[in-house]
C-alpha cells in the first residue's frame, strides 16, 4: 500500500517547514519513504485564495456584471468568471452560466441576435473590443437593455479572454424613446 501525508516541521531559526512524505510498502516490512518541501506551494496556494476572495468581494460589490469570457473559433463562448451582479442583471445563478453559457445567450431579444453575433465576430476576429448595447429578456419577462463591454488580454498560452462589465442601462434606453 501507499500512505501519504503532511506535516509541519521546526526547520532552521525556528521557521515552520511543510513537508509531504508518502511511503510505498515494498511487500514485505519495508517501505521507500520520499519527501518533499511544499512550503512554497502552500504559500502559493493560500495567496492564490486570499486573492481570489478579495476579486469576488470587490467584484460581488459592484451594481452590474464582471466577467471574463474565452470565445473559439465557432464565436462559442465560455466564462471563466461571472461576477454575482448577474443575479440581479440577468436572474441567473453565475454557476448556470459557467456550466451553460447558451442559459445567457437564449436571453437575448430576437432582433438584437444578429447584431451580438457581428460584434462577436469583429471582436474575436481582430482580437478588440467587444462593445454592444442589446435588450434581454429575462427568466421572469422583463425587457433590459444591456450595456456590456470587453476589452481583449492574451494569455501566456496564447489564448484571448475578454475581460468585462455589463450594466443595465434600460433607464437610459427608455428615457430616450
Amino acid at each position: 500500500g501507499r500512505i501519504s501525508s503532511q506535516i509541519r516541521l521546526q526547520g532552521k531559526n525556528e521557521e515552520a517547514i511543510d513537508v509531504a512524505v508518502d511511503a510505498v510498502n515494498l511487500g514485505t516490512d519495508e517501505y521507500i519513504v520520499f519527501a518533499s518541501d511544499i512550503t512554497e506551494r502552500l504559500l502559493a496556494q493560500s495567496a492564490l485564495r486570499e486573492s481570489e476572495l478579495r476579486l469576488r468581494t470587490i467584484t460581488d460589490n459592484i451594481e452590474g456584471a464582471v466577467y471574463q469570457v474565452q470565445y473559439f473559433p465557432d464565436r462559442s463562448p465560455e466564462f471563466h468568471f461571472i461576477s454575482q451582479g448577474v443575479r440581479e442583471l440577468h436572474e441567473l445563478e453565475p454557476e448556470d452560466i459557467i456550466n451553460d453559457p447558451r442559459t445567457l445567450m437564449r436571453q437575448y431579444h430576437p432582433d438584437d441576435v444578429h447584431a451580438i453575433k457581428r460584434m462577436t465576430l469583429e471582436a474575436y476576429m481582430s482580437k478588440s473590443i467587444w462593445d454592444l448595447e442589446f435588450r434581454v429578456i429575462t427568466p421572469k419577462g422583463h425587457l433590459k437593455w444591456i450595456h456590456a463591454r470587453a476589452n481583449p488580454y492574451r494569455t501566456d498560452d496564447g489564448k484571448t479572454l475578454w475581460t468585462g462589465f455589463a450594466s443595465d442601462v434600460t433607464e437610459r434606453r427608455t428615457s430616450l424613446d
